[in-house]
């Protein structure tokens, strides 16, 4: 008995992403700084690789799968290690890849923010990289960024807004590598602060007739 086979399935489509009114702005590149952070930036999250981290509902970041940070030093005084925040000390780690790597980072309250992402060539091997924010949903490039001689460490420093990605791309050749040590994110404008409590008025019965002058001395 010959069948006819059953029709294929109906492909489930890829995930859209919903459009998002994304922009970057390029704004410096802070060599001074080092691994000075704390005060500096991350006032609104920061994501020191190897270090606690605060990242709040209000900003959403994602790795690819199976990107793990590597250590250069889980403990060391060097100035250009990034600081741990409220601690006397420092650590120097880095997301790395041969070829490129990304970050897609998401602030859905459609305010402009401060992105600082830190690159460090701890062993100052001469690496040569490019950093570039990619609009997530449409792919366009919005700004391209060559770092070289960042072996004392350097913040690329964006404003930003919407739904974007950095792309870390090796341009040193064989044997090197791009590698990031951590990212930063502060509100462009602080929030307002907070509506004073009203200070409590007494109040008081008007007595009818009363007069200070019938009414002084001792009580």
């Amino acid at each position: 008995i010959i069948t006819n086979p059953p029709p294929p399935p109906t492909p489930t489509p890829s995930p859209t992403i919903p459009p998002v009114d994304t922009s970057a702005t390029f704004v410096e590149l802070d060599s001074a700084t080092k691994g000075n952070w704390v005060n500096k930036y991350g006032h609104e999250a920061y994501l020191p690789f190897g270090q606690p981290y605060n990242v709040p509902s209000s900003v959403q970041v994602t790795f690819p799968a199976g990107v793990v940070p590597e250590w250069w030093s889980d403990q060391t005084m060097d100035e250009r290690a990034l600081q741990l925040f409220h601690l006397d000390d420092r650590r120097a780690m880095r997301i790395r890849s041969t070829t490129s790597t990304e970050v897609q980072i998401y602030l859905p309250d459609e305010q402009e923010h401060r992105l600082a992402v830190y690159n460090l060539d701890w062993e100052r091997l001469g690496r040569q990289q490019t950093l570039e924010i990619i609009d997530a949903s449409t792919g366009q490039v919005l700004d391209t960024r060559s770092l070289t001689a960042f072996g004392e460490g350097i913040y690329a420093v964006w404003i930003v807004k919407g739904r974007f990605r950095v792309r870390f791309t090796n341009n040193g050749g064989a044997g090197t590598d791009a590698v990031y040590s951590g990212l930063f994110i502060d509100p462009l404008v602080p929030p307002p602060p907070p509506t004073p409590t009203p200070t409590p008025t007494t109040t008081y019965d008007i007595v009818e007739g009363f007069s200070s002058a019938a009414n002084s001395g001792s009580p």
